[in-house]
């Protein structure tokens, strides 16, 4: 008598039931592979920006703690109305350990005063030994923020191929006017003057005016602009480049209460008579819509001659005492700031953060 097996098959609502499992499991899974690919490339991202961040809150430590107050500072507010971020400029002179990029009669230049300029840099398609003919980006888009940086030096023999003439050598005023132009600025990596000829030289009107022009100018013609010009193909250009991937750059200064004077009197203020700690400028008080147009402010300048009180140009430079907390409160003609405040804005090359991301760097000056 043989045994009779039931071999009991799935019946079609439990393989429906399966596959149905089965489709939500791997959709599961994708969701959480795709959370993880999203979570790393973030990551990645966040990275990305934080190192650019420190790359330029370093350099910015390093630079202005060497600020020197005796010598010349120039700073320039620019505001976008149409996005509301800034592009400004800075200028000064530090101490510091500093040396080229680049290699002059074979070898690398070092010194410990150097001149140096940050703010945006036009994108150009370019040779570094001819004069650009176009841009490519605007400043206002390039994202690359620039480090000017030249060294002081005495030694007359310096060469570089494309740069055949010293740069700039303070012999006489005149050769000073005649080498000092924004495309030699940009190609070289040192001046041939210590600080003190280069203060000298700032006693005069229309040295002070050519520097600010060279070292200012956003002009649109490529032969007088006085922004950077940085070829990211071009090596000869990119000991300009501090970083990619920047956005914004804006500058501010602290001053103190005993920093002001009442126009009324023509006083000072004293110690936390009219307020207590610090504040920044330009952010505090009544600032005229200072930063509303474009405008830039010297430290140490005495060769410039200010613009009488009734001419109010879009565009102008003015002394630090033209500059007003109120009405009737301006700036000590012999304040230097201090401290100075960064502001800029980082990106990721992946776009993961369209608004990218802020960043401040506060850098105290010794006065």
């Amino acid at each position: 008598m043989k045994s009779v097996v039931s071999k009991k098959a799935f019946t079609i609502v439990e393989l429906l039931v399966a596959m149905g499992l089965v489709v939500i499991l791997v959709a599961l899974s994708s969701l959480i592979f795709a959370a993880g690919v999203k979570a790393h490339r973030l990551a990645d991202s966040t990275i990305e920006i934080t190192r650019r961040a420190e790359a330029v809150s370093r350099q910015l430590v390093a630079d202005v703690g060497g600020l020197r107050t005796d010598a010349p500072l120039a700073i320039w507010f620019e505001h976008d109305p149409a996005t509301g971020k800034r592009y400004d400029q800075i200028l000064f002179f530090a101490n510091g350990d500093f040396q080229t990029m680049r290699q002059y009669n074979g070898q690398t230049v070092s010194g410990n005063l150097s001149r140096i300029y940050y703010g945006h840099a036009w994108q150009v398609n370019t040779d570094i030994n001819a004069v650009p003919t176009a841009f490519t980006a605007q400043y206002r888009q390039s994202g690359l923020l620039s480090r000017r940086a030249h060294l002081l030096t005495s030694n007359l023999t310096l060469t570089y191929p494309g740069i055949p003439t010293p740069f700039p050598n303070g012999t006489t005023p005149d050769f000073f006017a005649a080498t000092f132009f924004p495309y030699t600025n940009n190609r070289s990596e040192y001046d041939q003057l210590s600080l003190a000829e280069w203060k000298n030289l700032m006693q005069t009107q229309d040295n002070c005016n050519q520097m600010l022009q060279i070292c200012f100018n956003n002009g649109t013609n490529v032969s007088d602009t006085g922004r950077p010009m940085i070829d990211m193909t071009n090596i000869d250009t990119l000991h300009l480049l501090l970083s990619e991937q920047i956005s914004e750059f804006k500058v501010q200064w602290a001053f103190k209460s005993e920093d002001l004077i009442d126009i009324s009197t023509g006083n000072p203020f004293l110690p936390d008579q009219l307020f207590s700690g610090l504040l920044w400028w330009p952010e505090s008080g009544d600032l005229l819509s200072f930063v509303e147009q474009r405008r830039g402010v010297f430290f140490n300048m005495p060769g410039i001659v200010p613009p009488p009180a009734d001419v109010t140009p879009p565009d102008e430079w003015d002394p630090v005492s033209a500059c007003k907390y109120s009405p009737m409160i301006v700036f000590s003609p012999t304040y230097v700031p201090r401290a100075l405040k960064f502001t800029f804005t980082v990106h990721d090359a992946k776009g993961l953060f369209p608004e990218g991301k802020t960043f401040t760097q506060i850098v105290k000056i010794d006065n």
